[in-house]
């Protein structure tokens, strides 16, 4: 019996992101094999301070006080805390208490200070992080930023991160405060990367990319274990294709400018609308979706707005093509990875996972991130010749689970040969 805790910040009623969804469908799938993998789960989310609940029959506490959540941790033996948001003060404390931690890096969030891995041009970093690499990208996140960058890059770094830390608790002035500490706050990202190799004794990534980029930032190669997301259930292939019938592509996701739904619309928009939908799910930024709708407002583009994971896919059954047009970096689309299940063609940016997931020209198209005419031209590829995927890529929750079970004892049992 595995005693495994598992945590994390969200809602589990919520589903408004992809780590949401992740969570709820990895403790339905512990509960539907409980009798074969003998786990036993209590699960901890630190967003809330709410009076704790129960879902799908187990225990979730809603707790962000770290030694609240360490009493309990004792209290249920815990032998693995799996962190799905890392928490250097939980990580820590877990350590002191013998708990092995494992920590799964689902986005960049802790590899990147503007956490998409998004340049000053919007464009795809794969640089490691440092001041040097990383200032004049933190610089134009803040607002006319950019304008104190020849200057403040002339500074020496330890004057820099000096200054940056003595107006730590100094009262916050607009402008002044993020560009002065920029080198500080840039600094200290350094330091959670170094406590996040040291308090976790795994580090799971989903994709090749995620790989590469914790080990140029210094993550021990021998720390991390590439673990790909699983899709919570097996689909029926998609039907064959009819003569003349119109080709529906659709997007799933945050409509954000990091998920590239502009350059979707910019590159669909000249298609004829007798042949060819665009229908969009998802909502995030109003302003940049509103805008969006209103530049395009054409009778083969759709908004169905925010739609209930356990409803998508009544609507996308008939769909043909899911697009994916990230311009920021993905680690492993859940996304994705239900579309190739369901049988769907996938055209996806090279932005990290989808390289993982797609076999090029088999189940989908890989184009680079931020293109229009290169996605415009695979969209019109598969209008002008329709093709059904032959080759179904993805793995299974129950598979993933299995990888995850056997990671957590072979992490169990190296520790009990060192006593």
């Amino acid at each position: 019996m595995i005693n495994l805790c598992i945590a994390f910040e969200g809602d589990l009623h919520s589903e408004s992101n992809g780590i949401e969804i992740y969570i709820k469908t990895l403790i339905d799938s512990i509960q539907n094999n409980k009798n074969s993998i003998d786990i036993k789960l209590f699960v901890i989310n630190m967003a809330f301070k709410a009076n704790s609940y129960r879902y799908n029959d187990i225990v979730v506490y809603n707790s962000n006080n770290i030694e609240e959540i360490v009493v309990l941790l004792k209290k249920e033996k815990t032998q693995i805390l799996h962190l799905n948001h890392y928490n250097k003060q939980l990580a820590f404390r877990s350590k002191q208490i013998g708990i092995n931690v494992i920590t799964t890096l689902h986005t960049c969030f802790l590899l990147c200070p503007t956490y998409d891995y998004l340049n000053y041009h919007n464009q795809l970093c794969t640089k490691s992080l440092s001041i040097n690499n990383c200032l004049k990208c933190y610089l134009s996140k803040i607002k006319y930023g950019y304008l104190s960058y020849p200057l403040l890059k002339l500074l020496p770094e330890k004057w820099y991160i000096s200054l940056g830390k003595k107006l730590d608790g100094v009262s916050f002035i607009k402008y002044i405060t993020p560009v002065l500490q920029a080198a500080y706050k840039l600094n200290k990202k350094k330091q959670d990367i170094n406590h996040l190799c040291i308090y976790s004794d795994l580090i799971i990534v989903q994709s090749s990319r995620m790989r590469e980029q914790a080990m140029k930032n210094s993550i021990h190669e021998q720390k991390i274990i590439l673990i790909p997301n699983g899709v919570p259930k097996k689909y029926t292939h998609t039907p064959e294709l009819h003569k003349n019938e119109v080709i529906k592509f659709y997007f799933v996701g945050r409509t954000s400018i990091q998920k590239g739904i502009h350059i979707l619309l910019n590159a669909f928009c000249d298609f004829e609308s007798s042949k060819t939908e665009l229908h969009i799910f998802g909502e995030w930024d109003t302003k940049y979706t509103s805008q969006l709708k209103e530049k395009y407002n054409h009778n083969n583009i759709f908004w169905h707005g925010k739609v209930q994971h356990n409803q998508l896919d009544d609507y996308i059954k008939d769909y043909q093509v899911l697009v994916f047009p990230s311009i920021g970096h993905e680690s492993c689309p859940i996304t994705i990875a239900e579309a190739l299940a369901a049988g769907k063609y996938v055209i996806a940016t090279q932005c990290g996972g989808p390289e993982d997931q797609i076999i090029e020209g088999v189940n989908g198209t890989l184009i680079e991130p931020n293109n229009i005419q290169a996605l415009k031209t695979a969209m019109q590829a598969y209008i002008d010749n329709p093709v059904i995927p032959q080759v179904i890529k993805y793995v299974s929750m129950d598979e993933h689970l299995i990888n995850l079970k056997n990671t957590y004892e072979t992490l169990i049992n190296n520790q009990a040969k060192t006593y």
